[in-house]
């Protein structure tokens, strides 16, 4: 079932002295995105291959909350720095057809695919 999504990022605080800045980015929508609600996120301890659903343009990767696991995403596999996190939420964009994470321990997170 294809679903439209739109996000929209509102950044505040930080310096910004009162103002509220969005991104020129935002709303970024998808009106091909193929998945509706968030879904489990199954990660083993060390690599894990997540396949992107068919039309996702980006991810947002929740923890469990609290989460002292450090892991690393990115869309290119070996040879790429990509994102540390650990209790925080990522966000990134899919540009390749997997995602690639490493985990320090096993853990289930949260992704929501748009």
């Amino acid at each position: 079932m294809q679903t439209s999504m739109t996000l929209t990022v509102t950044a505040t605080g930080g310096g910004l002295t009162g103002a509220t800045f969005v991104p020129p980015q935002c709303p970024l929508g998808n009106s091909a995105a193929t998945r509706g609600g968030p879904e489990a996120l199954v990660l083993a301890a060390g690599a894990n291959v997540v396949p992107a659903p068919p039309g996702a343009i980006g991810y947002i990767i929740c923890p469990p909350i609290p989460s002292a696991n450090a892991k690393i995403v990115n869309d290119t596999g070996a040879g790429s720095t990509g994102i540390t996190f650990s209790s925080s939420p990522v966000m990134g964009q899919v540009t390749n057809p997997n995602l690639y994470i490493n985990s320090a321990a096993s853990e289930t997170c949260t992704v929501q695919w748009f």
